[in-house]
C-alpha cells in the first residue's frame, strides 16, 4: 500500500499501471484517449468532440463524451479543464504515433514529425507540389502543410486532382495496413 499521495501518484503513472487502466476502459473511452493522443496538446473539448463526432456532429457521441471524460479523469489518465485537456505522459507515449511506430490508432506521425529529418529544399518541394506558396523557412512551410492536411475541404480538392494511381495507393493504406512505400 502506498504510504502517501506522492507514492500513489508515482505508482499510478507507471507504464504497468497505465496499461492496466487503458485495458479496463470500454471501447469509447479508449477511442477518446486515442483521440486525445493525436489531438493538439492541450486539446479543447470542442477539438476532441470534433475528432470523435466527425463533421456531422454525431449526437450519440456528443451525449456520451462528458461521462467518458469523467471516467478518464477518475482513472487518472486525463487532467486539465475542458479548455486544456491532456493525457498523462505515459498514456500519451503509449497511444500517440511516432515516426518509427504507428500508434494503436493506426495513424502515423504528424506532419511536423514526418518532416523533422528532411532538408529545407525537400520540404519546399512538397509545399510546391501541394499547390501552396513557397515560404522563407521550413517552420512556416511545415505549418502550411499541417493546415492543409487538417482542412477536409482543401484535402478533398487536392485529392480530386491527384492521379488515379495515387488515390488507389491511399485507398489501400486507409483500408489495409497503415504503413507502406
Amino acid at each position: 500500500m502506498p504510504t502517501d499521495l506522492t507514492q500513489l501518484a508515482t505508482r499510478a503513472g507507471t507504464r504497468a499501471s497505465v496499461v492496466r487502466a487503458l485495458e479496463r476502459l470500454d471501447r469509447f473511452a479508449l477511442q477518446t484517449a486515442q483521440a486525445l493522443a493525436v489531438a493538439g496538446e492541450p486539446a479543447s473539448y470542442e477539438e476532441l468532440l470534433g475528432l470523435l463526432a466527425g463533421d456531422d456532429g454525431d449526437p450519440v457521441v456528443a451525449a456520451a463524451l462528458p461521462h467518458t471524460l469523467g471516467v478518464l479523469r477518475e482513472q487518472a489518465l486525463v487532467w486539465g479543464g475542458d479548455d486544456r485537456l491532456r493525457l498523462i505522459r505515459t498514456a500519451w507515449e503509449l497511444l500517440s504515433p511516432s515516426p518509427q511506430h504507428p500508434s494503436p490508432t493506426g495513424l502515423g506521425p504528424t506532419v511536423r514529425e514526418a518532416t523533422a529529418g528532411m532538408s529545407p529544399g525537400r520540404i519546399q518541394e512538397i509545399v510546391a507540389t501541394a499547390g501552396l506558396a513557397s515560404t522563407h523557412d521550413s517552420v512556416s512551410a511545415v505549418t502550411a502543410l499541417s493546415a492543409l492536411f487538417s482542412d477536409p475541404e482543401r484535402m478533398s480538392a487536392l485529392l480530386d486532382e491527384a492521379p488515379a494511381e495515387s488515390v488507389a495507393v491511399l485507398e489501400r493504406l486507409v483500408w489495409g495496413r497503415r504503413t507502406g512505400r
